[in-house]
């Protein structure tokens, strides 16, 4: 055959540029020349290859043929390219810059520590004034808005600002905070009010019940419900209250001895001993201490007697043990001192009267908390009654009328 009939394939080694391949192709019926297989080894040795005159021939590589910019390219061949770094920071997402930058949102924080605060602040509805409901709804609503903005800012802020959390919290506390006053508090504040009210109550209508059977002990008699005299005039004169005549046997002793008892009880010489506070004369759960009258102010009286006449089933009867300027011993209350009532309790504070006030009488009426005259307590919730035995009694307002005034006569056979 020809040359031309016998031109030889290029392989890849070629294609790169890397001139003849190491082993030239030969056919089967060819054997390799001797100047052939001189050629391999002399490429395959580095060192056999820097005698060669000209610089050393550059290497196509694959991203060359491709038509591909290369990453690194062969300067020679006793040269080993170093190997591609990669830059991890470079291909890290750009959060991980802005992680270490994001701040907690200061709404936030403050919506939290606001929230936390209504908590002990609705505690404060506890007690029976309203201003004290206040402060717990004011912190609430606060932490509510608060934590609401710092959420929208912190949804907007795309990962740039944390504390969503403490948002979330502080508006729940906030909303605990501004609910359970009125819904809570307030209530238990009530329950706890009439409980506490209620023995303070008892506790000084037992020590009344103990210093009128003192009293009675001593001059066998209970006191006047009234003392009433004559003026100049012909004219009735109010003097005194069987609430003064108790002083002595409440510790009120020096008290006592100050009182000029031919004078009224409102003359001048009278105002300095009896404008001051009695504390047996208060009932439990009343904030009102004293009354006005005129430019005189003194101490109120937050119970009244049961007295005066009244009517029963068999017709006219007498209630409680006092009337004006009566003498009523244990022995008239035929019905049964345990079951006669002879004190109780006021409910409503613009019907105070003054303790040393003669008059200070009153009837059961329609029924316990129904008539501003009537019998009541600060709850609303019925009235504490002593009788004639010293014995003390809590009646509910659902008690009916008809009980209450059988068991005000003190001689009505019932």
């Amino acid at each position: 055959m020809s040359g031309d009939d016998h031109q030889r394939p290029r392989g890849l080694w070629s294609v790169m540029g890397g001139g003849p391949s190491p082993a030239a192709f030969v056919t089967d019926d060819e054997p390799a020349t001797e100047t052939q297989q001189s050629e391999a080894p002399a490429r395959d040795n580095p060192a056999d290859g820097a005698a060669h005159d000209g610089p050393p021939q550059e290497l196509r590589g694959l991203w060359s043929v491709m038509g591909l910019p290369r990453t690194a390219a062969l300067h020679s061949s006793d040269e080993t390219a170093p190997a591609a770094t990669v830059d991890e920071a470079a291909l890290a997402p750009a959060t991980r810059a802005d992680a270490s930058v994001r701040r907690t949102s200061h709404g936030a924080k403050l919506s939290l520590l606001l929230g936390v605060a209504s908590l002990p602040l609705a505690a404060l509805a506890l007690l029976p004034d309203f201003y004290l409901k206040f402060p717990a709804m004011a912190a609430g609503f606060l932490a509510l808005a608060l934590g609401m903005t710092a959420a929208g800012e912190i949804r907007r802020s795309r990962g740039r600002s944390s504390g969503m959390a403490a948002a979330l919290v502080g508006m729940s506390l906030g909303t605990a905070g501004v609910l359970l006053g009125p819904l809570v508090f307030v209530k238990l504040g009530r329950q706890w009010r009439a409980s506490t009210g209620r023995d303070l109550t008892r506790q000084h209508l037992e020590q009344l019940g103990l210093a009128l059977s003192q009293y009675h002990g001593q001059h066998n008699r209970f006191p006047a419900g009234e003392i009433v005299g004559v003026d100049a005039d012909g004219d009735d004169l109010p003097l005194h209250a069987w609430t003064t005549a108790l002083l002595p046997y409440l510790g009120e002793e020096a008290r006592h001895r100050q009182v000029d008892f031919r004078l009224p009880w409102n003359a001048d010489e009278n105002y300095e001993p009896l404008r001051g506070e009695v504390a047996a004369f208060f009932a439990g759960g009343v904030q009102q201490r004293s009354v006005v009258l005129g430019p005189r102010k003194y101490g109120a009286a937050h119970f009244a007697g049961l007295g005066g006449p009244g009517e029963a089933e068999t017709g006219f009867a007498n209630l409680g043990i006092f009337d004006r300027n009566s003498a009523v011993s244990k022995g008239d209350v035929t019905d049964g001192l345990s079951q006669t009532l002879i004190v109780g309790e006021i409910g409503h504070e613009r019907n105070f009267r003054p303790w040393a006030e003669p008059g200070n009488l009153r009837i059961i009426g329609r029924g316990l908390n129904r008539d501003l005259s009537g019998f009541g307590n600060a709850a609303g919730t019925g009235a504490t009654f002593l009788h004639a035995d010293g014995s003390v009694k809590f009646y509910a307002n659902d008690v009916a009328p008809d009980i209450l005034r059988r068991l005000s006569t003190r001689d009505g056979d019932e």
